[in-house]
């Protein structure tokens, strides 16, 4: 696959913008890129598309902020948001895990100065001896937006995509166990939605001992959002 970015409304004949793709036989879109332009874009050590520019929103991805990646079928934030005014010109990785391919350094050249932000980290560990699948629960107090855009454990490069945003007072439980599997607004009852199809639905783990845990809350209006991990010790043995 060959893909092509930058301030184009038409490729190869065919009404694309801003960014395109082409398969050896034709060119296809990308998905609506909302009122700019791509300045740059590369591949990452897991063979994903990273495009960053002066966009807010691609493919019906909101809160883009003017970075973005596509896996092949679809988009997904990453764990950061530029400073206000400022563009992104530039992207580039420095690869430095030979075992989980998805955990490498990304560099973002920036147009101008200011504030920017990234996930929050902490670290939780599994006391137990094999895999355990946890309950996340998500709460908001206060502020004016704060809208849930992926959780990440970095220890296993398993993530979890979305674009939810939690009202003030509302719960979000996303339980992963597998004969439990849910996600429930305490507002709006059954909310599989919430988590996007690229996820790792079913493979969201924590490894045994110590994983590290990201989280990136796009927020406004300085709410408070607490994000509780539950999982039960689960230990081999014999019967």
């Amino acid at each position: 696959m060959i893909y092509a970015v930058g301030n184009f409304t038409t490729i190869g004949g065919e009404s694309i913008s801003y960014v395109g793709a082409w398969n050896g036989t034709a060119w296809t879109g990308l998905g609506e890129v909302a009122s700019a332009h791509i300045t740059a874009a590369n591949i990452s050590p897991d063979k994903e598309l990273y495009v960053v520019g002066t966009f807010t929103s691609i493919g019906g991805l909101d809160y883009a902020n003017g970075i973005a990646k596509w896996n092949g079928s679809s988009w997904s934030h990453i764990d950061f948001q530029p400073p206000a005014g400022g563009t992104a010109s530039a992207v580039s990785f420095v690869a430095l895990d030979p075992v989980v391919v998805s955990n490498f350094d990304t560099w973002i050249g920036m147009s101008g100065p200011g504030n920017a932000y990234v996930s929050d980290l902490t670290t939780v560990t599994n006391d137990g001896s094999v895999h355990a699948f946890p309950r996340i629960i998500f709460e908001r107090s206060g502020g004016t937006e704060a809208t849930i855009l992926l959780l990440r454990n970095n220890t296993s490069g398993g993530i979890l995509n979305l674009s939810y945003s939690l009202l003030d007072g509302e719960t979000l439980t996303i339980d992963l166990r597998p004969t439990k599997k849910s996600i429930i607004s305490s507002f709006f009852g059954s909310k599989m939605e919430a988590v996007f199809a690229n996820s790792d639905l079913g493979q969201f783990t924590l490894l045994p001992g110590d994983n590290v845990i990201s989280c990136f809350v796009y927020e406004t209006g300085a709410p408070t959002v607490y994000a509780t991990i539950l999982w039960q010790d689960t230990y081999d043995g014999l019967d």
